[in-house]
């Protein structure tokens, strides 16, 4: 198909008129108000299931939007819509959109910053669930996000929410943080980006020295957080007592960790963890293996079980519950269980959270409207993102 010319008056006056035509596909976790939004510009279909989306594709085929969520099953297909021009990810990843898409010169959206805070939060969840950081008892990372032993979701920190048929209330206070004076684990983040920055300053405020990896190198960070710059995956694994992976997903970070870099983590180190807020792909089934196996020492903490459900992790026994997956063990000790900790990734799942990802949804899409397009996103078909 013809590269699409910039459409944005034509989408403006579509939606002024009620007659912008749109497809949420595979959104999980939606809110109400974000698809009342989207309703009151035209006609839209919202598609929750696995392959629904591709099966009334024709019933689409003249949709301007398809709004589509973080699954990598998502799919849009090349030749069967002529009058698509914008493609908005109803989250901060896009690597599930098809290159097709951007080489029509259709313009792709991401939400980027609405997940920041309470990712990062779920990495000191995870840290405080292995025994490496402690807050008083009223403030617990841990027991605020309902993070138990190796499945349990969790909650946000300031607000009221319900998830999952769970309730928790968050508290408004800031944390009263207890660090423990013998713990001074050296922590290596792969991926400074924003989640990346507010983990290295959370995690700073706890006395651990921060070492990171990422494409580019930020002097400028090094400069004003006190962080030092690794060449490697498994330079900085080496280096690391707890490794947090928090880099965006694409062809240059598909595969990134695998059994050379846990060994590394692994070798010498009286607590090894590696924790995992980016994707699954991130790290190579081999790697998984040896990470679920009995005979690894490392702590896991892992927020992907929504892309492992396509290709199940061995070992893990997944459960569907409504929209909600719940991951346990089987035929595995309650010291296994002590050292895993997964959940489906929805790390940034607070209604806090929540609410900014409805505000940032609204303003991006406002501004592509407008002829002016925020957090637009591009790919190098062919050589990565």
């Amino acid at each position: 198909m013809p590269r699409k010319k910039n459409t944005a008056k034509l989408l403006k006056k579509k939606a002024e008129q009620g007659k912008l035509e749109s497809v949420l596909a595979y959104c999980h976790n939606i809110l109400p108000e974000a698809v009342e939004f989207v309703k009151s510009m035209g006609p839209y279909m919202v598609y929750t299931q696995k392959g629904d989306f591709e099966r009334n594709i024709e019933m689409h085929k003249n949709a301007d939007v398809v709004i589509i969520g973080d699954h990598l099953d998502s799919f849009l297909p090349e030749d069967k819509m002529p009058n698509l021009s914008y493609v908005p990810c109803h989250a901060a990843g896009y690597d599930f959109v098809p290159n097709h898409v951007f080489e029509r010169g259709i313009v792709v959206t991401n939400l980027p910053t609405h997940p920041t805070h309470a990712v990062s939060d779920y990495v000191l969840a995870c840290l405080e669930r292995f025994g490496f950081i402690a807050t008083s008892l009223e403030d617990s990372y841990a027991d605020k996000r309902n993070l138990e032993c190796n499945f349990r979701l969790f909650l946000g920190r300031k607000e009221k929410t319900k998830f999952g048929g769970l309730e928790g209330e968050e508290t408004a206070s800031k944390p009263n943080i207890i660090r423990n004076e013998l713990i001074t684990p050296k922590v290596g983040i792969i991926g400074l980006g924003r989640i990346g920055i507010d983990t290295a300053k959370k995690l700073s405020e706890f006395g651990c020295s921060v070492n990171y990896f990422s494409r580019t190198r930020k002097p400028d960070l090094e400069e004003k957080m006190g962080v030092k710059y690794c060449g490697s995956a498994a330079e900085i694994a080496k280096q690391s007592d707890i490794l947090v992976i928090s880099c965006g997903y694409d062809e240059s970070s598909k595969g990134l960790i695998g059994m050379r870099e846990v060994r590394a983590l692994e070798k010498g180190k009286h607590n090894p963890t590696l924790i995992n807020v980016s994707r699954y792909g991130v790290i190579k089934e081999n790697a998984y293996n040896h990470l679920f196996s009995p005979e690894s020492r490392i702590k896991l903490a892992d927020d992907v079980l929504y892309d492992s459900i396509a290709k199940p992790i061995p070992g893990v026994n997944y459960k569907v519950l409504g929209d909600v997956f719940e991951a346990g063990i089987l035929d595995r000790g309650s010291e296994y269980r002590k050292r895993i900790v997964l959940t489906p990734h929805n790390a940034f799942n607070t209604s806090a959270t929540n609410q900014r990802k409805l505000d940032e949804f609204k303003e991006t899409f406002n501004s592509v409207l407008d002829g002016k397009p925020i957090n637009r996103v591009y790919r190098n078909v062919g050589g990565g993102k």
